[in-house]
């Protein structure tokens, strides 16, 4: 299995069945910026990272595999005997969860899926401030 950002990128990207055109345009970049990314050639910084993060819904867990080989959860693990069989359930449940959540996504036309890439991307007050003013111009339009 391979741990590094660019594959981690790369995977989820393809999962959630998003161009790396698009990912580039929420990111307000280059798409070949992003393809650098994804090759490996560079590699995003913290606060890049941290979005794509959410724009791709990648467990917290795994991303730290990238930069730390997953040294925490294995201490974890070492802790708790069933923690890994509690981790792994809880893992199989968010995946099938997430696999809907990207199944629907990845139906949806592509302006309807860079809007939410641009949700996403959102601080949890910024979306709720979103959501209030699209709650207004619905009501005030339709």
């Amino acid at each position: 299995m391979n741990d590094s950002i660019a594959y981690l990128l790369k995977r989820y990207r393809l999962n959630c069945g998003y161009s790396q055109q698009m990912v580039a345009n929420t990111l307000n970049i280059d798409r070949s910026t992003y393809t650098y990314y994804e090759t490996g050639k560079s590699t995003p910084s913290l606060s890049t990272i941290l979005i794509l993060k959410n724009l791709f819904n990648i467990p917290y867990d795994e991303l730290l595999k990238c930069f730390d080989s997953g040294a925490a959860l294995v201490a974890e693990r070492l802790k708790d005997p069933t923690a890994d069989k509690n981790q792994k359930r809880k893992l199989s449940e968010k995946h099938n969860r997430i696999m809907l959540d990207k199944t629907a996504i990845y139906e949806l036309p592509k302006e309807e899926q860079q809007l939410v890439l641009y949700y996403r991307r959102l601080n949890p007050q910024d979306r709720e401030n979103l959501m209030e003013k699209l709650h207004e111009f619905i009501k005030e339009n339709y």
